[in-house]
């Protein structure tokens, strides 16, 4: 028999794919508003793979997008892969990302590094069920950071009411997170 409570220590690691649309640019700039330079292979910018497409923001050119279906009160993941344009300076390159109503504000920056992805996350509570996302360039050049793989996860799980087992009785749990990872007592890793 399986121990429930070594599902609970997985919930940090669990996500739900938020609504966020093209978030990894393979559709240009397609849903994006800000003046979006989403267009150009990562290798226009210094990296290495010439098929992935990928977005720039400078001081000239950012992200912006709507995101509905939020509740009000729990808390998501934003999470982005980010480089440094390693082919133009200056050396510091930076920008600011916010979410409305006051939900995140928060600094990104690269200063002197090469090419190469780096995850950044931010954790925000939702304050509305509809936010606007949006990333601008605060450097003074129109070389700016790299962006990739933009998304919007629900950190919340629901396993339901609490319940009682005795000896021998069983719970199912209809858990719909396509990435989930499970680790049970004894350090088997199946689902089921």
């Amino acid at each position: 028999m399986r121990n429930l409570l070594l599902i609970l220590l997985l919930l940090p690691g669990i996500c739900s794919a938020q609504s966020i649309l093209n978030g990894d640019f393979n559709n240009q700039g397609t849903n994006w508003g800000c003046n979006p330079e989403a267009w150009f292979f990562e290798t226009t910018y210094g990296g290495v793979d010439p098929t992935n497409r990928v977005a720039e923001v400078d001081v000239q050119v950012g992200l912006c997008q709507t995101v509905s279906g939020f509740v009000i009160g729990r808390e998501y993941e934003l999470s982005f892969d980010c480089s440094r344009r390693s082919n133009c300076g200056p050396t510091l390159q930076s920008v600011v990302v916010t979410i409305d109503g006051g939900a995140l504000l928060a600094n990104v920056q690269r200063n002197g590094t090469p090419w190469g992805w780096q995850k950044e996350r931010f954790c925000f509570i939702a304050t509305d069920t509809t936010h606007t996302l949006e990333i601008d360039g605060t450097s003074p050049t129109t070389c700016g950071l790299i962006f990739d793989n933009i998304e919007i996860r629900d950190l919340d799980l629901d396993l339901g009411n609490d319940t009682t087992l005795c000896l021998g009785d069983s719970l199912f749990f209809e858990l719909d997170y396509p990435d989930a990872s499970f680790v049970w007592q004894d350090i088997s890793t199946d689902s089921a």
